[in-house]
């Protein structure tokens, strides 16, 4: 939420920012029953308890951390909610973090971000877990849903329950029409790539259908479009196959991501 805050001795600073806190409940909404999100354990019901548990967890670093007070206060705020895999969901611990968890970052008080993104999922999962009504059910007229799955979805062409110009584009068009059809805001995001490079230093490309499938629900549909893949390649070569490391929670062995 807040970067680099330092004070001289005897100087306090005020800042301030905004933070969504959420249950598991899904209230009763049209189209939409009363029920829960269907958590995965023991990872969101254990690690990442604090993200569900309608209360504030927070977190202060560095090598004198000093807080003289904190003041809480109720609000209603836009809100930007986020939809996706572990590239983008807020991760239990370091080193590993996503680009949906540093986003708060960039937006001054008074926008919230609500990020219902989890590790290993899809759109299906979305829909099966219901990640999709628990925002339908709090969205409110104007507010933002961005969605990013892609990595995960792959899995669906070896299971032989799926593929990107078939049910990938159609649960992309069931998430759409649901949020504006609750007054929202849908922005499709094509999937980052994965850190991979051939041996002329250029990333070889693992989600380029996905992506392409993306950008065409996008146009058919007519929604806005942030092609997250096509952004994610020269980033990559920019830094270069030991460079980039960076960019990335160390890897294993033999691991690219």
């Amino acid at each position: 939420m807040l970067e680099n805050v330092h004070t001289a001795a005897g100087k306090t600073a005020t800042k301030t920012f905004t933070v969504n806190i959420r249950t598991p409940r899904i209230a009763a909404v049209k189209g939409v029953e009363a029920g829960e999100v269907k958590l995965k354990a023991p990872r969101e019901t254990v690690q990442e308890a604090w993200a569900w548990d309608e209360r504030l967890t927070l977190e202060f670093n560095g090598s004198n951390p000093s807080v003289q007070s904190i003041d809480i206060k109720p609000v209603k705020s836009p809100t930007i909610f986020l939809l996706g895999d572990s590239t983008v969901c807020d991760q239990p611990g370091e080193p590993y973090n996503s680009w949906g968890q540093m986003l708060p970052r960039f937006f001054k008080p008074g926008i919230a971000v609500a990020n219902h993104g989890e590790s290993g999922e899809t759109y299906r999962d979305s829909l099966q877990r219901r990640r999709l009504d628990k925002i339908l059910s709090v969205l409110r007229p104007g507010d933002t849903v961005l969605m990013q799955f892609g990595h995960n979805d792959q899995k669906q062409i070896k299971e032989g329950k799926g593929g990107p110009f078939t049910t990938y584009k159609d649960e992309i068009k069931a998430h759409v029409d649901a949020i504006r059809a609750h007054g929202g805001i849908p922005v499709i995001m094509s999937s980052m790539e994965r850190r991979n490079f051939d041996a002329n230093g250029k990333v070889v490309p693992s989600l380029i259908d996905y992506a392409n499938a993306a950008k065409q629900s996008a146009q058919e549909l007519k929604t806005a479009f942030i092609d997250l893949n096509a952004m994610s390649k020269p980033f990559y070569e920019a830094l270069g196959p030991e460079k980039s490391k960076a960019a990335f929670a160390a890897p294993r062995t033999g691991q690219n991501r």
